[in-house]
């Protein structure tokens, strides 16, 4: 019901989208012209991410000045409630309305991540997954300080005005070239066979090719790209009006099971996870928690359901009788993991410090992945569709070229 749920408000939402672009561009193209309204569907597609970005920086926003408000009343050990009460009496609109509704579900007797995550929905649900983790451990502190300081820098990040680039660039250029080859197609490049026709001459490989192209995958890329075009649209509008948590449903776990087997994201979804989930042993096993349950509350962190899976396996594995260093080759971890563990004394204190340097290892993993992945897709993003563009730009301009020598050859003259 959770996945048909979804389905259900991506479809609505996508219908909800392409009925504004279509009334904006009606209203615009009877109004002044039909080039604006075309140009005003453009802008509605580009627009929408945009929003998005502007609607996730204010929900970013809130989240953490949560968590901060929530880092300082443990850090002081001060009763939450009274805490958020009082930051609640200091703030105005919906931060307010969001420390009004949490503080509300606290007094109620909920668990803190509960609360959290029916009173604060901008609250993803990775910090939710280990604030709840960090409560039955015992180091909600730890926690609390780590993912202020992760909002923090988030927040400095330069690269995260990307986002709404690599939203809002490839559905604008796809449009936009789809039609530029579309009316091509159908206006432009017969008459430039019919005119070659009448002077004898074959139309240049690359205007061929790309006529070819565009009657045999026109079409079907079409529809392709317009069906990805309203689900992107619709998703954008459905992120701007409430917060989107996939939870566990089946389009999470076909997403986490993509992302796996994908090259880049693979490396990033398995060390970020793993980044999390030692640093929770590493807390656990410093409070005294047994480490068969610790490993079995790594895997209820909102990490990939790949690595979520080996997590369980490794804790089944340990509980019959296997190694610490063993299970993990069970259950299929890093090399590393299993060869950091297996030279490691067996003592509690430093098991707990192997697994921090790795949550350490590994959070820097993903950061320098992370970062350059950032670095090189704009420039990567651009550079294909600079390469399209140029390509319809020369199957447009060659033939004339081919018609300008023609004719200059046969009138022993330039012609301009």
């Amino acid at each position: 019901m959770r996945t048909l749920k979804l389905i259900l408000e991506i479809l609505f939402w996508s219908f909800a989208a392409s009925a504004a672009m279509f009334v904006t561009g009606i209203v615009l193209g009877l109004i002044f012209a039909p080039v604006v309204g075309y140009i005003a569907v453009i802008a509605v597609i580009g627009f929408l991410p945009i929003g998005v970005r502007l609607a996730r920086n204010l929900r970013r926003r809130r989240a953490a000045m949560t968590l901060q408000y929530l880092d300082q009343a443990v850090r002081l050990n001060l009763p939450l409630a009274r805490v958020i009460r009082a930051a609640q009496l200091g703030e105005s609109g919906a931060m307010a309305m969001r420390l009004a509704q949490f503080r509300q579900l606290l007094e109620e007797g909920y668990s803190l991540s509960a609360a959290l995550e029916g009173g604060v929905p901008e609250l993803g649900e990775r910090e939710t997954a280990l604030i709840e983790s960090a409560e039955r451990v015992g180091r909600l502190g730890h926690t609390l300080r780590g993912l202020v300081h992760e909002q923090a820098t988030i927040s400095r990040q330069k690269g995260n005005a990307d986002a709404a680039f690599f939203r809002a660039y490839p559905m604008v250029m796809a449009v936009a070239v789809g039609s530029v080859v579309s009316t091509l197609s159908i206006y432009v490049f017969p008459k430039y066979q019919r005119l070659f026709m009448d002077y004898g001459l074959k139309l240049p490989p690359i205007t061929t090719r790309t006529l070819a192209l565009a009657d045999t995958l026109g079409p079907q890329l079409i529809a392709v790209l317009g069906t990805i075009v309203l689900i992107a649209s619709g998703a954008s509008l459905w992120q701007m009006v409430h917060p989107v948590r996939l939870g566990r449903t089946f389009i999470r776990r076909w997403r986490d099971h993509l992302a796996w087997i994908t090259p880049i994201l693979h490396g990033l979804e398995r060390d970020r996870g793993l980044a999390d989930a030692f640093d929770l042993i590493a807390d656990a096993l410093a409070a005294g928690m047994p480490i068969e349950r610790v490993l079995a509350e790594a895997g209820g962190l909102s990490i990939n359901v790949v690595l979520r899976d080996r997590f369980q396996a490794w804790a089944e594995a340990l509980s019959r009788g296997a190694s610490l260093a063993e299970a993990a080759r069970t259950a299929w971890m890093p090399a590393l993991v299993a060869g950091m563990l297996g030279s490691t004394p067996h003592d509690r204190t430093a098991a707990a410090d192997v697994f921090l340097f790795l949550a350490r290892y590994y959070r820097a993993r993903f950061s320098r992945a992370a970062a350059t992945l950032a670095a090189v897709s704009v420039p990567a993003v651009v550079f294909l569709f600079g390469v399209i563009v140029a390509a319809v730009a020369l199957a447009m301009f060659t033939p004339l070229i081919s018609i300008i020598d023609t004719l200059s050859s046969h009138s022993g003259k330039w012609v301009l």
